[in-house]
């Protein structure tokens, strides 16, 4: 069975050759999670890492940015997945200063793009096809989020870029929930500061959202 997979969560790495993992994941409209997996892990002289869940999940990656950051491929035969895991923290140099994960917050404007596949509940009457998307949002200190979005469903362009609203609500240290108005609905993972990935969980959608601070 072959289709579009998007998945986006979070990792935690004791150091000792372990990991816990929970992600919320979407294979060609079929959304499931967020379960937490367990695993273990090797990092490799040469920066390369390898890793397996026990779910049977198998990665191979390249550890970069002053080990910040993983590039990962699943390495599963009949699988054709690649991703990112980003350290939650600063930034960069600029932001070392006692960043901590509780002071995690979606409040901000953001620029963001969105890439994956959706079919009719993205573009009613669609079949299932990429989707891709640029837009400015704002997350308000009330729990509320104001957001311009210009998509194109399959080759489709909105005729004009969409005013789209809604709340959010935390989920957990890191993590929020965003309900839109119209009945789209996201997971969020806060990076750092200026970062935040979001994947969408609606049924007929596989689609992750990357956000920057302005």
């Amino acid at each position: 069975m072959t289709g579009a997979f998007a998945s986006g969560g979070t990792a935690e790495f004791d150091g000792r050759g372990h990991f816990t993992l929970t992600a919320t994941s979407s294979f060609n409209g079929a959304v499931s999670g967020p379960p937490t997996y367990t695993g273990t892990y090797s990092v490799n002289s040469d920066c390369s890492y390898t890793s397996q869940a026990t779910n049977g999940a198998t990665f191979r990656a390249a550890i970069v940015n002053h080990g910040r950051e993983l590039l990962l491929l699943q390495t599963n035969n009949g699988a054709a997945i690649v991703g990112t895991a980003r350290k939650r923290g600063p930034a960069g140099e600029e932001d070392d200063d006692d960043w901590a994960p509780q002071a995690c917050t979606l409040t901000g404007t953001y620029g963001f793009l969105a890439d994956g596949s959706a079919g009719v509940s993205a573009l009613p009457g669609a079949p299932f096809g990429p989707l891709v998307g640029v837009g400015i949002v704002t997350a308000h200190p009330n729990g509320t989020f104001m957001m311009i979005a210009q998509r194109s469903v399959n080759g489709t362009i909105d005729p004009e870029p969409l005013p789209l609203t809604g709340s959010y609500a935390r989920t957990g240290e890191c993590s929020f929930r965003l309900t839109f108005d119209v009945g789209f609905h996201f997971d969020a993972s806060v990076v750092n500061r200026k970062e935040t990935i979001f994947i969408e969980t609606d049924p007929g959608t596989a689609v992750i959202v990357r956000a920057k601070r302005l």
